[in-house]
């Protein structure tokens, strides 16, 4: 842009001194010269005329591409801004098998096959907690039990309750479904196996948005059990 003026300012002047000098000569002395002065003047009006175009044209391109690329960056910028925003209000809950759960230690002997513990790992509440815990007992036979939980503040251990009890853990898998306050509705598949030792072994997946393509509820058993092994 600066150079365009300057190119301007200089091509003005030049007109200037032109238009200075011809005023200047008597103009009966160059009647006779008329015809070629008007080809000259207007051969250098031509130049001056294509001159300012093309740096105007320059200018504008430029100056074009320099707004693009401004906003460009400010959508990037509000598109950053809008998931931080979603992030810090989502909840991450998922099994939390600790050790004294797993092993059946202290008071949890008795509780075990009644609760099973949950974690909400994010920044945000989990509302209206439930799920389902799956088993296969035997081939073409399959059991379940529905979770009944509430609500976890961030950071915080709660225990859904089981819904019938079950002792059946070893190779079991489930979801933890819930919701965040913007009404999103959110699904943690999980999966219980013994390992060596004969210890219990909790495992997940990473949380995914219900919709009608994803909805644990409306899946069968074995639906929940391949899911939550990682087979779609």
């Amino acid at each position: 842009m600066l150079r365009f003026k300057v190119t301007i300012g200089i091509t003005a002047l030049l007109v200037g001194l032109f238009v200075a000098a011809v005023l200047s000569i008597d103009v009966r002395e160059v009647l006779g010269k008329t015809e070629h002065l008007a080809s000259w003047a207007v051969a250098a009006g031509t130049i001056v005329l294509a001159v300012a175009t093309f740096e105007l044209a320059r200018g504008a391109a430029a100056e074009s591409s320099a707004v693009r690329e401004q906003a460009t960056q400010v959508g990037e910028q509000v598109a950053l801004q809008r998931r931080q925003l979603e992030f810090s209000s989502r909840p991450i809950v998922f099994p939390s098998a600790h050790d004294a759960w797993a092993l059946g230690r202290d008071h949890w002997e008795s509780l075990r096959d009644a609760v099973l513990p949950l974690t909400n790992g994010g920044p945000g509440v989990a509302m209206n907690i439930s799920g389902r815990v799956v088993w296969n007992p035997q081939p073409g036979e399959w059991k379940f039990s529905e979770l009944l939980g509430g609500s976890i503040g961030p950071g915080a251990t709660a225990n859904a309750r089981l819904s019938p009890r079950t002792n059946h853990w070893a190779n079991s898998a489930g979801f933890v479904r819930y919701s965040e306050l913007s009404g999103d509705e959110w699904v943690t598949f999980f999966r219980i196996e013994r390992e060596a030792g004969g210890q219990l072994v909790g495992s997940h997946h990473a949380p995914e948005l219900v919709s009608k393509s994803i909805d644990p509820t409306t899946m069968d058993s074995p639906s929940i059990f391949s899911r939550a092994h990682g087979r779609q």
